[in-house]
């Protein structure tokens, strides 16, 4: 998906620099983690980042203005939709 993945974590109130190869916070699309529009769980989230080498921090709702959650409640039910994300630590790999 075209614009899925993004640094602009900026605006949750993450600093990230982009010059600097390692880990850095990114914003990839709720669908490449969890089923959309079925219930999930933080931890349904956390997992499915682990099955990608990250470390979910929380997510970014398209509802409410964007809505940051960073690690929000692990007993609360989700249904994320097509323009909500989830806030990873992820690697960054240069070439």
């Amino acid at each position: 998906m075209p614009g899925c993945f993004a640094l602009g974590v900026a605006s949750a109130g993450i600093s990230v620099s982009s010059h600097a190869p390692g880990v850095a916070p990114e914003t990839g699309c709720a669908g490449d983690y969890v089923a959309l529009e079925t219930d999930c769980h933080y931890d349904d989230l956390i997992y499915a980042a682990q099955q990608q080498l990250e470390i979910a921090l929380g997510l970014r709702l398209a509802r409410n203005n964007g809505e940051v959650l960073l690690n929000p409640s692990r007993n609360k039910t989700w249904r994320l939709g097509e323009k909500d994300q989830v806030i990873v630590l992820a690697q960054q790999l240069y070439q």
